[in-house]
């Protein structure tokens, strides 16, 4: 089997979401296969090339199938999940995000019960399933902001993220002037949440969530499925509370204030997150599983060899510029995401990298103080 020329598949819930996101990324001509689309876009300044989808429905099953689709037509490297989300924990603001550290299901496995005493009366009784990201891209996020390239690009997300708060005219009290990244387990379940007793009731599931949302969980559980091979990365921009306040921030309007702001500025904080996250040489991606070259770093040729050793999967020339000399002080410029083809034409289209060790990580059946050390930016 060839190679795929996807590295990333990545997946929006909704096409409002991905109108947001397509204000900071150049996408190119749709690919069609039996009647979905594909939207192929380029990681600038890197050899990763990646494949977007939209749902277009909300849920889990939606989820589940579009990520499924991508691994199975494209045999991505990563699944990537961008969207909005609720917030659960105090500390959250709009405009803030959440690197999802593992994503607890919590409507699988609910039983219904009668309630003792009362007739034509039940209760559900809930139990739920936890999946985790790969220890690998766990430690990835956490120190994202301490590497010198990801401090640049970082600090450049929050001044970018700034700038468009205050261009939209979003007021203070509810949103930071710089949003920050926190890496958290979320909640995800079949149910838009918009009434306070109900966020009150998923955090006495698990005081550590710290969002919630509605596709993590089926793309989580296609990622758990593939047993390696890939990594798993869900990022959520905070755009409510899970409350009663939903629906008046979610319609937001006023003189300088447009319909659906805080949704756009939520999505656009996630997307330029990843963007960044996804452009620093210090990512690694599992290499194929289909007796893929490796990596040389010399060029970003491929050597030829299978499981060359845990090479960054931005080995390219290019790549190792951008981390030298790009990376020198509060002024250096970060990738140009609306540019048009850079180094992907430049390499040879069947250099992959070499295998590496990671693999996604077990599931425990639960989560606990000591497995869950949540970061906050």
């Amino acid at each position: 089997m060839g190679h795929s020329p996807y590295d990333i598949g990545l997946i929006f819930p909704l096409a409002e979401e991905f109108e947001y996101a397509r204000e900071a990324m150049s996408f190119d001509e749709p690919v069609i296969e039996e009647g979905r689309y594909f939207h192929p876009f380029d990681i600038p300044g890197t050899r990763l090339r990646g494949v977007a989808a939209v749902q277009h429905d909300m849920g889990l099953a939606s989820a589940t199938l579009v990520a499924a689709d991508l691994l199975n037509r494209f045999k991505v490297r990563m699944l990537a999940l961008i969207g909005i989300a609720g917030a659960l924990d105090d500390d959250l603001k709009l405009g803030d995000v959440v690197i999802a550290q593992g994503v607890e299901e919590y409507l699988t496995g609910v039983k219904a019960e009668p309630v003792p005493g009362a007739a034509d009366v039940y209760e559900f009784a809930h139990a739920g399933t936890p999946w985790n990201i790969s220890a690998d891209m766990l430690a990835y996020v956490r120190e994202f902001r301490f590497r010198s390239e990801g401090q640049v690009l970082h600090q450049s997300w929050q001044r970018e993220a700034d700038e468009r708060r205050q261009q939209a005219g979003l007021p203070g009290g509810l949103v930071s002037d710089a949003p920050r990244y926190h890496v958290l387990p979320i909640a995800s379940g079949d149910v838009v949440v918009a009434a306070e007793p109900f966020a009150r009731w998923l955090k006495s599931r698990n005081r550590r969530l710290a969002a919630v949302e509605m596709e993590g969980g089926g793309v989580a559980r296609t990622f758990y499925n593939s047993r390696g091979g890939v990594e798993l990365l869900i990022i959520r921009g905070i755009s409510d509370f899970a409350d009663e306040r939903k629906r008046t921030l979610d319609r937001a309007a006023g003189t300088r204030i447009a319909r659906g702001a805080w949704r756009q500025y939520a999505t656009r904080n996630a997307v330029g997150l990843f963007q960044a996250l996804v452009s620093t040489p210090g990512l690694r991606l599992p290499g194929r599983g289909d007796g893929g070259g490796g990596a040389t770093g010399e060029g970003g040729r491929a050597s030829g060899r299978r499981g060359a050793g845990l090479v960054p999967y931005f080995a390219g020339e290019k790549a190792l510029e951008f981390a030298i000399d790009e990376v020198t002080g509060p002024d250096a410029v970060p990738p140009d995401w609306s540019a048009d083809r850079s180094v992907a034409d430049e390499v040879d289209p069947d250099g992959r990298p070499g295998d590496l060790d990671g693999h996604p990580g077990d599931v425990d059946g639960g989560w606990d103080d000591s497995g869950y050390g949540g970061e906050y930016a």
